[in-house]
Protein backbone atom coordinates (compact mmCIF):
# COMPACT_ATOMS: atom_id res chain seq x y z
CA UNK A 1 0.00 0.00 0.00
CA UNK A 2 1.48 3.31 -0.72
CA UNK A 3 1.41 6.24 1.45
CA UNK A 4 -1.11 8.72 1.49
CA UNK A 5 0.17 11.94 0.13
CA UNK A 6 -0.37 14.26 3.34
CA UNK A 7 -0.36 18.17 3.43
CA UNK A 8 -0.04 19.86 6.56
CA UNK A 9 -0.85 23.86 6.84
CA UNK A 10 0.07 25.73 9.61
CA UNK A 11 -2.25 27.56 10.95
CA UNK A 12 -0.15 30.37 13.05
CA UNK A 13 3.31 30.44 13.53
CA UNK A 14 3.29 29.48 17.10
CA UNK A 15 0.54 26.84 17.53
CA UNK A 16 -1.51 24.38 15.38
CA UNK A 17 -1.88 22.83 12.12
CA UNK A 18 -4.09 21.43 9.93
CA UNK A 19 -3.88 18.00 8.34
CA UNK A 20 -5.24 17.53 4.76
CA UNK A 21 -4.82 14.46 2.24
CA UNK A 22 -5.68 11.58 4.09
CA UNK A 23 -8.76 9.19 5.41
CA UNK A 24 -9.00 8.65 9.13
CA UNK A 25 -11.39 6.05 8.34
CA UNK A 26 -9.04 3.95 6.04
CA UNK A 27 -6.54 1.66 6.97
CA UNK A 28 -3.63 3.64 7.44
CA UNK A 29 -0.22 2.82 6.80
CA UNK A 30 2.88 3.41 8.86
CA UNK A 31 4.26 6.13 6.73
CA UNK A 32 0.62 7.58 7.08
CA UNK A 33 0.59 7.27 11.21
CA UNK A 34 4.25 8.45 11.09
CA UNK A 35 3.22 11.44 9.47
CA UNK A 36 0.53 12.53 11.70
CA UNK A 37 2.48 11.87 14.30
CA UNK A 38 5.26 13.88 13.59
CA UNK A 39 2.53 17.12 12.55
CA UNK A 40 0.91 16.89 16.08
CA UNK A 41 4.92 16.74 17.66
CA UNK A 42 5.73 20.07 15.64
CA UNK A 43 1.96 21.78 16.48
CA UNK A 44 1.04 20.51 19.48
CA UNK A 45 -2.28 20.75 17.76
CA UNK A 46 -3.73 19.54 14.90
CA UNK A 47 -6.84 19.43 12.71
CA UNK A 48 -8.42 16.89 10.30
CA UNK A 49 -11.63 18.39 8.54
CA UNK A 50 -14.65 16.56 6.59
CA UNK A 51 -14.15 13.35 8.67
CA UNK A 52 -16.86 11.13 9.46
CA UNK A 53 -15.64 8.21 11.53
CA UNK A 54 -18.07 5.14 12.98
CA UNK A 55 -17.29 3.99 16.67
CA UNK A 56 -15.49 1.06 15.12
CA UNK A 57 -13.13 3.13 12.97
CA UNK A 58 -12.53 5.90 16.02
CA UNK A 59 -11.49 3.00 17.79
CA UNK A 60 -9.12 1.81 14.90
CA UNK A 61 -7.62 5.15 15.11
CA UNK A 62 -7.32 5.49 18.39
CA UNK A 63 -5.20 2.10 18.67
CA UNK A 64 -2.53 4.79 16.79
CA UNK A 65 -1.91 6.48 19.55
CA UNK A 66 -1.22 3.55 21.88
CA UNK A 67 -4.40 4.99 24.10
CA UNK A 68 -6.81 2.25 23.59
CA UNK A 69 -6.65 0.11 26.22
CA UNK A 70 -4.26 0.29 29.55
CA UNK A 71 -1.23 -1.99 29.79
CA UNK A 72 -1.33 -5.65 30.85
CA UNK A 73 -1.13 -5.74 34.78
CA UNK A 74 -1.60 -1.91 35.12
CA UNK A 75 -3.48 -1.26 38.11
CA UNK A 76 -5.34 1.70 39.48
CA UNK A 77 -4.03 3.96 42.08
CA UNK A 78 -7.03 5.04 44.37
CA UNK A 79 -7.21 8.21 44.64
CA UNK A 80 -7.20 10.42 47.82
CA UNK A 81 -10.83 12.02 48.56
CA UNK A 82 -9.44 15.16 48.74
CA UNK A 83 -8.44 14.84 44.62
CA UNK A 84 -11.37 13.25 43.95
CA UNK A 85 -13.83 14.89 41.40
CA UNK A 86 -16.82 16.52 43.02
CA UNK A 87 -18.20 19.17 44.65
CA UNK A 88 -15.84 19.34 47.52
CA UNK A 89 -12.79 19.16 44.84
CA UNK A 90 -10.04 21.48 45.78
CA UNK A 91 -10.86 21.62 49.46
CA UNK A 92 -8.46 20.93 51.74
CA UNK A 93 -9.51 17.95 53.96
CA UNK A 94 -10.61 18.58 57.74
CA UNK A 95 -9.66 16.28 60.27
CA UNK A 96 -10.97 17.27 63.55
CA UNK A 97 -12.64 15.80 66.69
CA UNK A 98 -15.21 18.04 67.32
Amino acid sequence: MAPMPIEVRPITGALGAEIHGIDLGADLDAASVAAVRRAFLDHCVVFFRDQHLDAAQQKALARHRGRGQAPRGARRRAVPAHHAPGPDRGRQARLSGR
